[in-house]
Formats: C-alpha cells, structure tokens, sequence
C-alpha cells in the first residue's frame, strides 16, 4: 500500500489465468468506499478479465448506481445499463461482456 500499487501475495491473479477465467461476480452486502477496492478490482481485471460488483442500498453517501464494472485493468461502470423495472426499491443493470 506505500507504493500505491497492489499485491499478490497468494499469486490469485495468477490462478485465474491459469484456470482462464474471464468473469469474477463480486457480491458485495452493501457499499464500500474506500479507496483501495477500485484499485483491487482494476488489479483482478487485468487480461482482458471482467470483474462486476453489486451490492444492496444502504447507508447514505453511496454511488448512484449499486454495481461497478472493471475490464482489463480500467472502470466500465458506464457500459452497465439500467433496466427499468416500474419497482423503485430493485434496480437492475445489464452488460455486454462481449465473449
């Protein structure tokens, strides 16, 4: 964390390219703002790998959106679109990972 960057102690990033994952869905019980997570969810959507995010509403001071996309190693949160459902308390988003 001095440097900024990430670490792989456990060589995971790794173990996903080996067993070629290309999509890690990251369930998440409500929002968290600290800085570090955009940089671990760039880091573990290196190669061309997608890393979705979602989590449920909760404490004030959330994103607008309850979901990040990250795709080799950069923010693709605005290729997520909404669907509108008509049900104001369930959002839901869809994205072309485009296989």
């Amino acid at each position: 964390m001095r440097d900024g960057g990430v670490t792989d102690e456990f060589g995971f990033l790794g173990k996903l390219d080996n067993a070629g994952v290309a999509i890690v869905l990251n369930p998440i019980h409500d929002y968290m703002r600290r800085h570090e997570m955009k940089k671990k969810r760039a880091a573990l959507s290196a190669n061309k790998r997608w890393v979705l995010s979602v989590w449920n509403k909760g404490k004030k001071g959330e994103t607008a959106t309850p979901w990040t996309a990250f795709h080799d190693g950069q923010e693709a949160t605005g290729a997520v679109q909404e669907v509108q459902l008509g049900i104001p308390s369930v959002r839901m988003g869809v994205i072309n990972v485009h296989w």
